[in-house]
């Protein structure tokens, strides 16, 4: 007999009672609200309903998306006593699908950093190695689902926030194309980049997720208007034809060999499933750090202009640093950025189109860095975002899936990266690469 909604959530809050003290992946543990949800939605369920596409996943969320009337603290001293006055966009289609929230999760301070190590809330750590890193800055979303406190978790993706933390904790996430998830309700970061995401072990809950919290929002200014992909339509249609391109320039450059290993296996078996591989390059793909950083720098800096002025103490010193140099950018370094992201923006559509449906990468290719890294923050979160950048510029979906493991024991992450509005297609290709591999069912050692 199935276990109820409320079992499973359960046995997910004692595995945070047993593991989050010593990897940190929650903010606000939610106990109370979360059992009135799972008995919600084992009530429907008894009465012959569901609720919608989320129906009863257990589902955590980065504390930088409100809940409304829970404390929501962007992972800063500065909201450390905030209550969110209302759900945002992604939490209120959660609820309305039949979603359990269980709580908000660690992150880098206001989404700005890739390892998670909040000096304010705790240091996340990575529940396949303690002494590594889980990635950022939805760190804590990644490790509560790996360490299995949740189905699934709500992260955001600005430079690769979604993807590096699900690469390096072996589990899935999925960058939405730019504008097709509201971001009303979530902390900026840059808003011309910034889009809200699933993270689970499966491709499939990730497209059921995607499917209750996609869609135009009126009040989100730099939304899509435009309906989004369908993907529980033809998830399972298979990827016969597909064309995968893989490539020459600036994906695989200096990633070691033990990442690049398991990569290429991935997309043999795709090409076993029907595929076709071909060698691509992907024009300005070297040239993506750089610009998207400019980019990213300059809008984080003016976010936090006046907390810079006023109480630069409250930040964590690391952080303070990394928003420096958007202090000191000029317009015109601003500028170029902008003309750059213009011209790759349309390289890559006109790829996407002609030559391959799918581009196929490490997520990330470095060894996940321990904890005791003696690189400063930026250094750190570069060379985990190395490939991430461009696919924000791009505005496409990208979806980081499980696909094996480096030398030192660690999971490494296939990047799969298709054409805007058309997550559906990143959504088949992962869930047939999981129908005929079995890396997403393997659990880190401190799982529950």
């Amino acid at each position: 007999m199935p276990s109820s909604t409320r079992d499973r959530l359960e046995r997910r809050l004692d595995a945070i009672g047993r593991l989050d003290p010593q990897l940190r992946a929650f903010i606000t543990p939610l106990p109370d609200q979360a059992r009135a949800q799972a008995d919600a939605v084992d009530a429907a369920t008894r009465a012959g309903r569901s609720l919608g596409a989320a129906h009863g996943l257990i589902v955590a969320i980065k504390d930088c998306v409100d809940i409304g009337g829970v404390r929501g603290t962007a992972g800063s001293r500065f909201f450390e006593d905030r209550i969110a006055p209302r759900d945002s966009a992604v939490v209120a289609r959660l609820r309305a699908a039949g979603a359990v929230l269980i709580g908000t999760t660690n992150l880098h301070e206001f989404c700005y950093g890739g390892t998670t190590q909040n000096a304010h809330w705790g240091a996340c750590r990575n529940p396949w190695d303690p002494a590594r890193i889980p990635g950022g800055s939805s760190g804590g979303s990644a490790v509560a689902v790996a360490a299995g406190m949740a189905d699934a978790a709500i992260g955001t993706d600005t430079g690769g926030s979604i993807r590096g933390p699900a690469a390096i904790n072996g589990i899935a996430g999925l960058r939405p194309s730019f504008g097709s998830v509201p971001a009303t309700g979530t902390f900026p970061v840059s808003p011309p980049l910034d889009v809200p995401g699933p993270m689970a072990r499966r491709a499939l809950d990730l497209a059921l997720i995607f499917a209750a919290i996609a869609g135009p929002d009126a009040d989100d200014p730099l939304g899509d208007p435009h309906a989004p992909s369908e993907p529980l339509r033809s998830i399972g249609a298979g990827i016969a034809g597909l064309r995968i391109g893989i490539p020459r320039n600036h994906y695989f450059t200096d990633a070691p060999a033990d990442i690049v290993a398991p990569v290429m296996a991935a997309a043999r078996t795709l090409e076993r499933l029907g595929a076709r591989l071909r060698d691509v390059d992907v024009p300005g793909a070297e040239d993506a750090p750089a610009n998207v950083q400019r980019l990213i720098f300059a809008d984080a800096a003016n976010l936090h202009r006046e907390r810079l002025a006023t109480a630069p103490e409250l930040f964590d010193p690391l952080v303070r640093q990394r928003l420096q140099p958007g202090l000191e950018l000029r317009g015109v370094d601003y500028a170029a950025a902008l003309r750059w992201r213009e011209g790759f923006r349309h390289g890559v559509d006109r790829l996407l189109a002609t030559e391959a449906t799918l581009v196929v990468s490490p997520a990330v290719a470095t060894h996940v860095p321990r904890a005791d890294d003696q690189r400063n923050v930026i250094a750190v979160t570069a060379a985990i975002t190395k490939n991430s950048w461009g696919w924000a510029a791009a505005g496409v979906p990208a979806i980081a899936i499980p696909c094996g493991f480096s030398a030192d024991g660690m999971p490494v992450g296939l990047q799969l990266a298709g054409p805007r509005r058309r997550d559906e297609i990143v959504l088949r290709a992962a869930f047939a690469y999981q129908q005929a591999t079995d890396f997403h069912e393997l659990l880190p050692p401190l799982h529950a």
